[in-house]
């Protein structure tokens, strides 16, 4: 296990590109933005060639992660990881707004928590595979710790988690320079929280399983894997959009056509149309797979809007580090996704929560 100092040597002279792009980007509005985005004709907002950033004065990336590393000196190790890659996908979800010259980095939490998970995994750090995935949700959270409720916290049924990402709002509150006050920023060691009642499952006969994770992380290697027989001899029930798609192919088409091309020609409000059809005919197994990307919790709740309190609710999440994921994509043959909508999809993610499923598993 290493020390804080430990750590920050050992990440830039392991990861220097990856700090250089922290150090390249900043919170605040630079000259080379107002060139590139602000000289145009509709722009409202500033005329400053610099604008600074009122909740980030210290200025670029690694600046703001160095000062959060220094108030994890002393917190749990986990904190001290968590602190230290909180804000690694800042550099690829950077973007300002032309209109009012605003920085922003939409949805750098979860584009930071899958980027962590090669480093993670890492021989030097130590980590278990329960310490990996709980820094992950601390990374993919870290931001929420200031917009959920209480009630919200407590849904997350997971006293670890909870007093991790206290810990590490806390250091990330402290390891800046804002102008804003407190009051605007609120200290999140403020916060209550209590474990979220379990339901009792033992006795439920039926269990809906619903799989999330990026293209390519092994969703359908893990159905075959573990389910296949079931699967052949009808003891459970699979749902995939994909398996949709190739079989709407086959009916529009009269012929077996790769996804790729099955995804270019088939109508996909019919696709659509077809797994609603599959949601709500009555599933005659006790077991039900939902094998889908499910990132955000508006697309996992809407998948589990049709089974009801008779079913036990589990969901298992697939922890694959981008450069295995991405390796996987090339070599998926007439399936490859491109680039932008992965990219998409990663910034949708939210952790699944206890106050959505029963059970979670991690598969990393």
């Amino acid at each position: 296990m290493k020390t804080m100092t430990e750590l920050v040597s050992w990440f830039q002279l392991e990861y220097p590109e990856l700090v250089g792009d922290m150090k390249n980007c900043n919170h605040h509005l630079t000259s080379m933005d107002e060139f590139i985005y602000l000289n145009k004709e509709r722009h409202t907002g500033p005329n400053k060639a610099a604008s600074i950033n009122p909740y980030h004065c210290e200025g670029d990336v690694f600046c703001h992660t160095m000062m959060v590393c220094k108030q994890a000196e002393n917190a749990p190790y986990e904190v001290q990881v968590a602190a230290l890659l909180h804000d690694i996908g800042k550099p690829s979800t950077r973007s300002v707004n032309p209109n009012n010259g605003r920085v922003s980095f939409y949805n750098h939490d979860a584009v930071s928590a899958f980027m962590s998970l090669e480093i993670l995994k890492r021989e030097e750090l130590g980590l278990s595979k329960r310490k990996q995935i709980k820094i992950f949700n601390m990374i993919a959270l870290h931001t929420q710790i200031y917009k959920l409720s209480h009630d919200q916290l407590a849904a997350m049924g997971d006293k670890s988690l909870i007093k991790g990402l206290i810990d590490l709002g806390t250091c990330d509150h402290e390891g800046r320079f804002h102008s804003k006050g407190n009051a605007e920023i609120p200290l999140p060691l403020l916060i209550y929280y209590k474990m979220k009642e379990a339901r009792n499952f033992s006795k439920l006969e039926k269990e809906v399983i619903v799989l999330c994770g990026l293209p390519a992380s092994g969703k359908s290697t893990w159905v075959d894997k573990n389910y296949s027989e079931d699967l052949e001899s009808g003891k459970a029930s699979y749902i995939s959009r994909d398996q949709c798609l190739l079989h709407r192919a086959v009916e529009d088409f009269g012929e077996i056509l790769s996804y790729k091309d099955a995804w270019e020609k088939v109508d996909q409000k019919k696709v659509d149309k077809d797994l609603q059809n599959k949601f709500t005919r009555k599933f005659p197994t006790n077991t039900t797979i939902i094998d889908m990307t499910h990132m955000s919790k508006k697309s996992r709740r809407k998948s589990l809007s049709h089974f009801g309190p008779e079913y036990k609710k589990k969901c298992v999440v697939f922890l694959t580090d981008m450069q295995t994921l991405c390796l996987r994509n090339e070599n998926r043959y007439g399936k490859m996704i491109d680039e932008k909508v992965i990219d998409k999809m990663m910034r949708s993610f939210y952790p699944p929560t206890f106050s959505e499923f029963d059970e979670i598993e991690y598969i990393i």
